[in-house]
């Protein structure tokens, strides 16, 4: 049993909401990534990271992978599971164009 919650990276929140905004439906998962996303008939992983942001430039970094446990390292460089950190991370991982929180294009070629 476990005998302590699972800590959510604090930028998922908010990439989840934003992924159901434009009609994805997303599950939280605990392994081997973040979050499972169907949107317009197709499935994702995603990994969610909250971004480190470098105190001379400001600029967001994305966190090191070695401080993710090895087979989730291993995992995520097989299967190519992006890495994202947010709203439009998620959105050009699956492919979305969004302007005004709507989706208006798609590089699955289908209508919006």
């Amino acid at each position: 049993m476990r005998r302590y919650a699972l800590k959510r990276d604090a930028a998922e929140f908010g990439i989840v909401e934003a992924l159901e905004s434009v009609g994805a439906k997303v599950w939280r998962l605990h392994q081997p990534a973040d979050l499972l996303v169907q949107f317009r008939g197709r499935w994702w992983l995603m990994e969610v990271k909250t971004p480190q942001y470098r105190k001379r430039t400001g600029l967001a970094v994305l966190p090191s992978l070695d401080k993710r446990r090895g087979k989730q390292r291993e995992f995520l460089e097989a299967t190519r599971t992006p890495v994202v950190m947010s709203a439009m991370d998620a959105f050009l991982a699956i492919g979305a164009f969004v302007r005004d929180g709507a989706v208006i294009g798609s590089t699955l070629g289908e209508a919006a």
